[in-house]
């Protein structure tokens, strides 16, 4: 994308946001839980300024900064040397240079939930002996027909942890390429355990990628916060699960808090 990241440095001031302007409503995109944003409805939250949020490192959630640089020319996501996930680097990092770190994984399958056989999504207390659309294993990894054959008789905690890999890596893939703004280690961990739960499509298409990209931009809603935590329907109607998950990814994003509800 074309916009310049953000840094503290090149964007000195304050960002506020009205709540009044409005925007086109998100369209939900591919999305395997039919989770959906909410309309907006009004905010008594005050809005954050994005512009600290996104690569200061004086906010209040960093413990400590240090200096962590990434290759100019790196055409792969780096691994930082990040000694602690919760580590602000000033001025952020470009999301290419961030892998999923070890706690927002952890994070994210316990979230998850590990199941060593097969079940159906709708009814994860029903076991199953032949494969249907809604077949799940490990993570969460949804069964194709193809792969029936592999999976019908369950797998061991390893090959479960590879499946896991394999599912991740095209929504780490989908923040580095939708998120043009820098970033810390944990505002990116946060990023994918949404996109992995809302979908491809609906991450990329989402007032959150919008608002961080551009502070400014036109959305139906007054915050960011509100634009997250609007993830929270499944079939049309507001679950209290997603609230939860919403709320866990919002304190890593914002706090770099790693905690399960």
């Amino acid at each position: 994308m074309s916009t310049a990241p953000l840094s503290a440095a090149s964007h000195a001031t304050p960002f506020t946001f009205n709540p009044n302007e409005t925007g086109p409503n998100d369209q939900a995109g591919e999305n395997p839980l039919d989770n959906h944003e909410a309309k907006p409805e009004k905010s008594e939250t005050a809005p954050i300024n994005l512009r600290q949020l996104l690569g200061n490192p004086e906010h209040k959630s960093a413990p400590f900064c240090a200096a962590v640089t990434c290759p100019s020319d790196a055409t792969l996501p780096f691994a930082a040397q990040i000694a602690d996930t919760r580590q602000c680097i000033p001025n952020g990092l470009p999301a290419r240079c961030f892998s999923m770190s070890g706690d927002g994984e952890n994070l994210l399958k316990s979230v998850e939930e590990l199941r060593l056989e097969p079940y159906d999504d709708r009814n994860p207390s029903k076991k199953l002996d032949q494969w249907n659309k809604f077949a799940t294993i490990g993570y969460r990894h949804l069964i194709s027909k193809s792969e029936w054959s592999t999976y019908k008789k369950g797998i061991d905690k390893n090959q479960a942890d590879l499946l896991f890999q394999n599912d991740l890596k095209p929504f780490a893939d989908a923040v580095r390429s939708s998120i043009s703004t820098n970033l810390q280690q944990y505002q990116f961990d946060a990023l994918v355990m949404l996109a992995y739960n809302i979908g491809i499509g609906g991450f990329k298409g989402s007032s959150v990628v919008k608002m961080i990209n551009d502070p400014c931009a036109k959305t139906s809603y007054a915050t960011l916060e509100d634009a997250w935590k609007a993830w929270n329907k499944t079939g049309g109607k507001v679950s209290q699960g997603l609230i939860n998950r919403r709320d866990a990814e919002w304190k890593v994003f914002t706090q770099a808090t790693y905690e399960k509800w």
